[in-house]
């Protein structure tokens, strides 16, 4: 009994003990778990986690986990499973290597960045940092134990800073930051190019180091009160260079603000905009005036000229328009080369500058075309006046180099406001119809525009778009005129006349329609044209036995420039099958008299190929016999005009005479045009004049008429010339 009770009591001992060592368990197990709790939530304030690795077992323990990757962590898991499930696979030799050579003593803690596999963002960077601590009896290394932390955003955050950095440190504008009190905080590179001054110079310094003299203080003022009231200003500044050299500036300023919202710096960007705008003004002046002549130019004219129309109605005044063109302009250009026709537009700016005197404005509005703006008209009479003037200065002479002077005449149309139009635009063009006006009556004139020259005008528009289409429509034919030798009396030559029988417009004169194609520029096309035509029906005729026939044939200044002339009527000649000599070209006085290289290279490369070459329309001109005496002409054409006076008493009779003289001098074959009476032909036969040409031995003919007068001619040629006239 005795016994019982003793074990009983020792029974109840143990489980009282047992009680309370799970009592006391319990509670140390509560406590750890409260401190858990409590690290849990200190890492959570701090956006940590904590790790443990116990090196004996590999086994790792992880507190706070959770947040960091936003989803569930094992609180304990194998180190290798650790490394090889949630460290990406590129940074864990990093992340091992950095653990080795702590336990190894290289390195005082464990510091090394690696990406963590995150539930949502599929991996996080993450900073790990810790060390040793726990060793065993000996001094092995027992645990290790730190803390890790997201670096993703710091990371970033980081790397945008740099970049900032370093793309404000690399930009060509100049940056720089001022304190509230407008002193500069820190400027770029760029900066210190622009402005001169190294970054330790202008540091600390106001911004008034840079003000220039060109700004007033009152200026500078506005700005700096509009920045403090609105928190940023752009504009253009002028400012000063650390060496006192002024640039301007297109500046923008803009507030900066700290992470409370509160403006804290100013930050302005600089560039260097003093070449720009240079360029800018340059550009204005060069669509405002003549490069040339330093006139306005057309722009500059309208914008006047629409000021002066609105002052006019105001004061119920008047406004004058003079438009003049340069008669021939185009031939002297041609023939005397671009550096001569430059020189002759700049004199002949000087001097309608000269004529216009105060009254308005003179503009070039391209080419040989100016306008005189009178931009207060009173009466008629003063607007002739200042057209009087104006035409005025052409009677002398321009002196285009040593050698050369130019006699220019000028063609003027008038158009006034309110007289005839009420718009800049509209009073431009009826000027022009005015003045083409003048060209038609002669040149060298004044004409007022008028509601018949706007019908005119239309007409002559009209004519340019048929002129356009002529090729196409086959309305082109050639005429041929025969040229008799006066000693033989055979007809040796025929020249190839251009004739266009519109389908619109009739039968258009070559005198209203050769000078559109010229102005046009559609003379080369049909120049062409012609030389293909003429040179094939010559090619025909030969076939019949006229041998000894050649063809005369015009060609213009434009297709003497051209280069590949000679090419084309060598080809020509080939494909028809006849002499180079057989073919003769026509050219004028003011082709040959040319400073530009090209149209004499020309015509030595027609004489080369062996093609004659003759002067027309001679003595109209104001060429010299010595200087045609170095070009390659075979034969000289005496203008019509002079044959048209001749006879017993003729005044004229003297001066072909010694026109014939002195060509015979030169070795050219004399010819004369515009033959129409017996009494011319024997003029120019007591003269010695080589062949005629004219409506004595016949008017131009189609090619078979032509062919058929030519032949009928042959049979009854005898030695000496026949007096008589032809039907």
């Amino acid at each position: 009994m005795a016994l019982l009770i003793v074990c009983l009591g020792f029974t109840l001992v143990l489980l009282t003990f047992t009680w309370l060592i799970k009592r006391r368990a319990a509670a140390i197990l509560e406590r750890v778990d409260g401190q858990r709790a409590e690290l849990r939530l200190a890492l959570r304030g701090t956006g940590e986690a904590a790790w443990i690795w116990h090196l004996d077992t590999q086994e790792m323990s992880q507190i706070g986990f959770e947040p960091l990757v936003e989803g569930s962590f094992p609180s304990r898991l194998n180190a290798i499973e650790f490394i090889q499930v949630y460290i990406h696979p590129e940074d864990a030799p990093e992340f091992q290597a950095a653990v080795e050579n702590h336990l190894r003593g290289e390195t005082a803690d464990i510091d090394v960045d690696y990406r963590l596999r995150h539930y949502r963002a599929g991996w996080i960077r993450v900073h790990a940092r810790g060390r040793i601590v726990e060793h065993d009896g000996v001094g092995n290394p027992l645990r290790l134990a730190g803390v890790c932390r997201d670096v993703g955003e710091s990371r970033e955050a980081d790397d945008d800073s740099r970049i900032a950095r370093e793309v404000v440190r690399s930009m060509a504008e100049a940056v720089a930051v001022l304190d509230l009190d407008f002193q500069f905080v820190s400027v770029n590179p760029a900066f210190s190019k622009i402005t001169g001054y190294t970054r330790e110079e202008i540091v600390g310094k106001g911004r008034s180091l840079l003000n220039s003299d060109q700004h007033s203080a009152a200026f500078l003022e506005r700005v700096r009160r509009e920045l403090e009231s609105d928190g940023r200003w752009s504009g253009e500044l002028w400012q000063k260079r650390k060496d006192q050299g002024e640039f301007l500036s297109a500046v923008e300023v803009s507030e900066v603000l700290d992470g409370k919202g509160q403006r804290s710096h100013f930050v302005a960007v600089l560039s260097d905009i003093t070449d720009r705008k240079r360029i800018e003004q340059e550009l204005v002046h060069l669509a405002n005036y003549d490069a040339l002549t330093g006139l306005p130019s057309r722009a500059m004219l309208i914008e006047r000229l629409g000021k002066a129309i609105i002052n006019a109605r105001r004061n119920q005044r008047r406004v004058a328009l003079l438009f003049l063109d340069l008669d021939n302009f185009k031939n002297i250009n041609d023939s005397l080369g671009h550096t001569a026709g430059d020189r002759l537009l700049v004199v002949v700016a000087q001097r309608l500058l000269a004529a216009a005197r105060d009254q308005g404005m003179v503009a070039r509005l391209s080419g040989d075309e100016f306008v005189v703006l009178v931009e207060s008209a009173g009466d008629d009479q003063q607007i002739r006046d200042c057209a009087t003037r104006v035409l005025a200065q052409f009677n002398n002479p321009i002196l285009l180099s040593e050698s050369h002077a130019a006699n220019l005449t000028g063609s003027v149309g008038v158009s006034i406001f309110p007289d005839h139009a009420q718009t800049p635009s509209d009073l431009l063009k009826y000027a022009d119809i005015a003045m083409y006006q003048a060209k038609t009556e002669g040149r060298n004139t004044v004409q007022y525009f008028s509601e018949e020259m706007d019908a005119r005008s239309r007409h002559r528009a009209q004519l340019l778009g048929a002129l356009k289409m002529a090729l196409a429509r086959d309305e082109f034919v050639l005429h041929f005129q025969p040229r008799m030798n006066l000693d033989t009396g055979q007809i040796v030559s025929v020249e190839a006349l251009l004739r266009w029988d519109s389908r619109e417009m009739g039968k258009v004169a070559p005198d209203v329609f050769i000078p559109l194609a010229e102005e046009s520029g559609q003379i080369i096309e049909i120049g062409e044209w012609v030389l293909r035509e003429a040179i094939a029906t010559l090619g025909r005729w030969h076939g019949l036995g006229l041998n000894h026939l050649s063809m005369s044939i015009n060609v213009s200044a434009l297709q003497l420039l051209r280069s590949k002339l000679a090419g084309q009527i060598r080809a020509l000649v080939d494909e028809f099958g006849i002499p180079e000599y057989c073919v003769e070209l026509e050219i004028t006085e003011s082709m040959v008299l040319s400073q530009n290289s090209q149209p004499l290279s020309n015509l030595w490369a027609l004489k080369d190929l062996g093609v004659a070459l003759s002067l027309d329309d001679f003595g109209t001109g104001y060429s010299s016999l010595s200087y045609l005496k170095q070009l390659p002409i075979d034969a000289l054409k005496i203008d019509k005009s002079f044959v048209r006076e001749l006879g017993p008493n003729a005044n004229d009779n003297t001066l072909v005479q010694t026109i014939i003289a002195l060509g015979h001098s030169l070795g050219m074959t004399m010819i004369a045009e515009g033959v129409e009476s017996e009494e011319h032909l024997q003029t120019l036969r007591q003269f010695d004049c080589d062949e005629i040409q004219g409506y004595w031995l016949s008017r131009p003919l189609p090619a078979k008429e032509c062919l058929e007068f030519i032949q009928a001619h042959e049979q009854s040629v005898r030695p000496a010339a026949s007096s008589t006239p032809a039907a």
